[in-house]
């Protein structure tokens, strides 16, 4: 994990951006290695002792996003992080529990960005949670077949560190909504904010309402309204 948060770590602007910064920070164009926190990357060095588990997740990371779920296995993601065959077996049972590691990551990935999002907008607890739902977005336009895993695949094959992974991100954003006082309720709200990023993606992954969600920027705008409109309704 120590190579995924330094890739991070080494995207990130070095001081909080204002509201206009916002939306190119949220979605940089440059420099390339800086696209996005959740677009697959670059095939791996080849596998090093110690670091087989993590060398297979980022492998799958980039066969889900260029061939899909339904041909990704455990062989084929051997060969792609370039280590034997019967190699993924020390650490997955199955082509469910690999993917279940994919999106473990991503979902730890984005609480870890709940909890640093009042840093980056100490001013703005509407910003704070624009930024995560920005950040949602993004997955679902630049990683679709990651996202849509995500938000529909865990529904019926989830384990309990999936699961528990869900319960951290909404437990986080209950975190952030229980610092502002005049939030009622700040575990409905959670809950509803995650069903919101939920809907939305998921929509989009699925080729609903494409007629309307044409682009990035649309999702952005949708769910940067939504979440106004849900912080007004819970309002004290």
């Amino acid at each position: 994990m120590s190579g995924w948060r330094n890739f991070r770590q080494d995207c990130e602007p070095k001081e909080a951006p204002t509201k206009d910064q916002f939306r190119v920070w949220a979605v940089p164009t440059s420099p390339a290695t800086c696209d996005s926190y959740f677009m697959a990357l670059s095939k791996p060095a080849p596998y090093h002792h110690g670091n087989l588990k993590d060398a297979l997740v980022m492998a799958a990371e980039n066969l889900l996003e260029h061939s899909g779920f339904s041909t990704l296995s455990l062989r084929q993601t051997a060969e792609y992080a370039g280590v034997s065959h019967n190699a993924p077996y020390r650490h997955f049972r199955d082509k469910a529990a690999l993917l279940d590691e994919v999106l473990q990551k991503t979902l730890v990935d984005l609480a870890e960005k709940t909890l640093a999002a009042p840093l980056l907008y100490p001013a703005s607890p509407e910003l704070q949670l624009q930024h995560v739902g920005r950040l949602v977005m993004q997955m679902a336009w630049r990683s679709p077949q990651r996202a849509h895993l995500l938000f529909t695949y865990q529904t019926t094959h989830a384990s309990s560190a999936l699961a528990a992974a869900f319960t951290l991100l909404r437990q986080n954003l209950q975190e952030l909504l229980a610092a502002l006082p005049s939030i009622a309720e700040p575990a409905r709200l959670a809950l509803q904010i995650v069903a919101l990023w939920r809907g939305l993606a998921t929509m989009h992954t699925s080729g609903l309402h494409s007629d309307i969600i044409d682009s990035e920027e649309q999702l952005f705008e949708l769910s940067d309204q939504a979440i106004e409109n849900m912080l007004n309704s819970f309002m004290r």
